[in-house]
């Protein structure tokens, strides 16, 4: 298995936090907390609440031309006013998507099930150079669309909750909630565990490349990383024929 973190425009978490923190008045009422120095993991938060942190994906998205779909858009209105996302809606989001792709001629789009409702798509098969390109587009506009917004935001609900805005406070967070971790397992730990795996995948360590302390095939540990914007890929993943 190898990890790596996943490049998503818009719905990327790091990038999405920053976007919404910097300058904002938003983050006020959230617990800021001290910023990231010398190693320490901040406790910035990037919203008080779900339903506070739907509403900065919103304005962010209108302010940024992104274009959304009615019905994705009443599902966001949905979140801000009952401070969660339903499941019904997050699955529809994912429905819409799907079908918009199948429509741009794509052979089949597959979801992963992670766990507790979450899904990601399963891993392609590589096209032409061409085919890859339009894919991107094409699942760029499809995402927006349908999915993008109340999939970035099912997706803090269930691996980020207290939704910190650096990632691997919120992954620490995530495993010690679900247990693969000592409940004394900090951001700072993963951060360090994180460089070192780094390092060994780039290096070419091989077996010797595990280096986190979670154990490599666990679900939950999996789904947080996942659901904190981390791309999950090994052999016996589903594959998607998209030609």
């Amino acid at each position: 298995m190898s990890y790596r973190r996943e490049a998503r425009r818009k719905v990327a978490v790091i990038l999405v936090a920053a976007t919404f923190c910097i300058g904002a008045q938003g983050c006020s009422n959230a617990d800021q907390g001290s910023e990231r120095s010398g190693g320490v993991v901040s406790q910035a938060r990037m919203a008080a609440s779900i339903s506070e942190y739907a509403q900065q994906w919103l304005d962010w998205a209108v302010a940024n031309d992104v274009q959304i779909g009615q019905e994705q858009r009443t599902s966001i209105n949905r979140v801000i006013e009952t401070g969660e996302v339903d499941v019904s809606d997050y699955e529809a989001a994912l429905d819409g998507y799907r079908q918009c792709m199948l429509d741009r001629g794509y052979k089949e789009i597959v979801f992963a099930d992670l766990g507790d409702g979450l899904k990601k798509e399963a891993q392609h098969k590589a096209g032409t150079n061409a085919q890859e390109q339009k894919y991107m587009t094409d699942r760029l506009s499809c995402s927006d669309y349908h999915s993008s917004g109340i999939s970035n935001i099912y997706e803090m609900q269930i691996g980020n909750p207290q939704l910190y805005q650096d990632h691997n406070e919120a992954i620490a967070d995530c495993l010690r909630r679900k247990q693969v971790v000592d409940a004394s397992y900090t951001g700072e730990e993963f951060a360090k565990e994180e460089e070192s795996y780094d390092h060994n995948m780039q290096s070419g360590s091989g077996s010797e490349s595990w280096t986190f302390s979670f154990p490599e095939d666990s679900p939950a540990a999996n789904q947080c990383m996942a659901s904190n914007g981390w791309m999950i890929s090994k052999v016996t993943d589903l594959t998607e024929q998209l030609w």
